[in-house]
Parts: C-alpha cells; sequence; structure tokens
C-alpha cells in the first residue's frame, strides 16, 4: 500500500466497515461493470488498485473472486479499497422500485388499494445455487447458475440477480455466460421474478413455487440472448431446482 493509500484508510470519517445490504449493493454494482465493460476478474482487480493507489498483490485476486462469489464473508479491511471504487458506479434500484410498486398495485385484490402484501410463505433472501435436472437416462441435476437476491427498501420486492453459467461449467460466477437482473414480488403463497439481460435487456421470467419435498422450484421463461432473425426467440419453458448456496448437490 502506498503512503498516500495508508494515510487514507486513517482519515477520521472514512468508512471501514460494511453491512450485509451494503455488501450486496458494492457487489452488484461490481458484476454489472464487469458486464458493461466486458473485462474479467483479473482487469477488475487492477482497476480497483489503481483507483485507490495500491498494488495488486494488496487486493489478492482470490479473495475478490470469493467477495463477488459471495461465496465467504469478506473482511471489512479488504473492502475498504472495493467500495471506494464502487461507491461512485450507478445503482438501478430506483426503476426497479418503482416496477415493483406498480406491480403490487395492478395486480392488488379490489378494496385492497395499493398496500403491498406480507412475503410468501417461503423466504427467498441469499443466495442459492440453480440447478435444471438432466434428460439423459441419470437424469442427474446440472448446476446452471446462480441466484441472488436482496431486499429492496420498498418491500414486498427483493432485488435479484441471476448469473447463467457457461454450459459445462458450474463454477462460473466470476465470468459467467450471461447476468440477469430485475425484481420478485410477492402476492400472497407465490412469487413472481421480473427480469432482464444485463447485456441485451431481453426479459426473463420465473415463477418461484415449492416443488416435491418441498424444494424451492422456478418455471422460468426467457428470450434467447443470441438470435439471428429479426425478432428475439422465446424459448420453451425450463424448471429449476433452487437450493441455498453450498448445499449438497444431490438429485432433487
Amino acid at each position: 500500500m502506498t503512503t498516500d493509500a495508508a494515510a487514507q484508510d486513517r482519515t477520521p470519517g472514512r468508512k471501514t466497515a460494511f453491512d450485509a445490504p451494503e455488501r450486496a449493493r458494492m457487489r452488484a454494482a461490481l458484476l454489472r461493470y464487469m458486464e458493461e465493460h466486458r473485462i474479467g476478474v483479473p482487469t477488475l482487480q487492477g482497476r480497483i488498485a489503481q483507483a485507490s493507489g495500491r498494488s495488486t498483490e494488496l487486493i489478492p485476486l482470490k479473495t475478490l473472486q470469493r467477495f463477488l462469489a459471495d461465496s465467504h464473508r469478506t473482511n471489512d479491511a479488504f473492502l475498504v479499497p472495493v467500495y471506494q471504487f464502487s461507491k461512485d458506479l450507478p445503482e438501478r434500484h430506483d426503476e426497479f422500485t418503482a416496477i415493483a410498486g406498480g406491480l403490487v398495485s395492478f395486480y392488488s385484490p379490489p378494496g385492497s388499494g395499493s398496500e403491498p402484501r406480507p412475503p410468501g410463505a417461503f423466504s427467498l433472501l441469499g443466495a442459492f445455487d440453480v440447478y435444471e435436472e438432466g434428460t439423459d437416462q441419470s437424469d442427474r441435476a446440472t448446476q446452471t447458475g446462480r441466484m441472488t437476491f436482496d431486499p429492496e427498501q420498498s418491500p414486498p420486492a427483493l432485488l435479484v440477480r441471476e448469473h447463467q453459467y457457461l454450459p459445462g461449467n458450474s463454477t462460473g460466477l466470476n465470468d459467467p455466460a450471461h447476468i440477469f437482473e430485475g425484481i420478485v414480488v410477492s402476492f400472497g403463497m407465490f412469487q413472481i421474478g421480473m427480469m432482464r439481460s444485463t447485456l441485451t435487456h431481453l426479459p426473463r421470467i420465473h415463477w418461484f413455487a415449492f416443488g416435491r419435498g418441498f424444494a424451492l422450484q422456478s418455471c422460468c421463461q426467457s428470450c434467447a440472448i443470441q438470435h439471428t432473425g429479426p425478432e428475439p426467440t422465446v424459448l420453451p419453458p425450463r424448471t429449476f431446482h433452487l437450493r441455498p448456496a453450498g448445499a449438497e448437490t444431490a438429485k432433487p
């Protein structure tokens, strides 16, 4: 760390502790930045180091990868330069909040006004690994991505971000094939996720409900991200299983 960077860390009033919502905002901003600039984690590491006046050795690549994957709790000291880099990156919470408010009002039962309904019977907070049942004879579930749900300021909406892995890559959080973002709104016993590709803004919709053995399932339909015709192609519905990140990967 340079002398100037060390002095900045000791500046009175400088932010040195980060709670869970702040960590989620930093993570979302960095992932969006990577997607929009088409860069990987090593390039991001270099840009954070340059912006904070630190050596890249003081921003370990593996620690940054774990933070982006939300697989380990990262210590506050490491997040100081990450915060400095990400705090001025644009957020998209405002438009999601407006959409959530409109959906809640539109689907409210007659006579209920626009009061939000209570959350559904299951919690979607946190990170979930996403699996799809195989079509071969083994019928083994294949991990296709990860979804992360964070509370929005205006309940009952949740902010949701989905990383879709490249085929055959179950560790693709740091270099996902596609990233989707949006909101999840609760309507009593079920919840609907309204999402879009961060690259093309084409839509993706998830219906969340309980499946076999009270496991969380999603029925998903989306547009193909890459298409050759004049209009986007709507893909057939797919059923996914969601499990808390790090859970056993046995067949659902």
